[in-house]
C-alpha cells in the first residue's frame, strides 16, 4: 500500500531547519498533456521484451537469479491478528480526522507467481471499504485471479515496472 499526500515541504532558505507545508493545490504547476496510451503501449512492449524465458511476467534477470521455476505462497493473516491492517485503518482514521488530502495505491502482487493470491482478496476488499468510507481516492492494482492479472504491471513478483508506475502516475495526476 502506498500513501500519497497532496502536500509538500518548503524549507526556509535562511534557516533550513524550519519547514512549512503548503498544499499542492495552492501551487501553480504547468503540466504538458501526457499521451498515456502511448506511454502504456511503449512501456508494456518494454516489459514484454524483458520477459522471454518464463510465462510469469517476471524479467529474465530476476527470474534467473531468484525464481528458477519456483512459485511463492502468500499466507494471509487473520484480520483480528493483522497489526499492519489495524495500523493502516488507524492511519486512515487519523488522516480523515485531520482533513488530510491523501490518495492510496493498493499495490499488486504477481498472481502468476503467488499461487494463492486470491486468499488476500477479502483483506483488499476490507481495505477498499475503509478507504471508500473515509472518502479517500485510491487505485487498486491488486488482482488475485491469475487469469485477470496484468503481467506488465510488475518487474518481478512485487515491484512496479515502468508500465505499473505509469498507471500510478496517471492516477496521481
Amino acid at each position: 500500500l502506498l500513501l500519497i499526500t497532496h502536500q509538500f515541504i518548503n524549507l526556509n532558505k535562511s534557516n533550513p531547519t524550519v519547514a512549512t507545508t503548503k498544499s499542492i493545490d495552492e501551487e501553480a504547476i504547468l503540466i504538458h498533456p501526457i499521451n498515456w496510451d502511448s506511454l502504456f503501449q511503449a512501456s508494456k512492449q518494454e516489459v514484454e521484451k524483458a520477459v522471454t524465458n518464463n510465462e510469469l511476467g517476471i524479467a529474465n534477470d530476476y527470474y534467473n537469479e531468484f525464481i528458477h521455476g519456483k512459485n511463492g505462497k502468500i499466507q494471509p493473516v487473520e484480520a483480528s491478528l493483522n497489526q499492519e491492517l489495524q495500523d493502516c485503518k488507524m492511519l486512515i482514521k487519523l488522516l480523515k480526522s485531520q482533513h488530510a488530502h491523501a490518495s492510496f495505491i493498493i499495490s499488486p502482487l504477481n498472481a502468476l507467481y503467488y499461487k494463492n493470491c486470491n486468499a488476500l482478496s477479502p483483506l483488499v476488499s476490507d481495505l477498499e471499504n475503509e478507504l471508500a468510507a473515509a472518502n479517500f481516492p485510491y487505485l487498486n492494482l491488486f488482482e488475485g485471479d491469475a487469469k485477470k492479472y496484468d503481467k506488465a504491471l510488475l518487474h518481478d513478483v512485487m515491484h512496479f515496472s515502468d508500465y505499473g508506475w505509469y498507471k500510478v502516475d496517471k492516477f496521481i495526476l
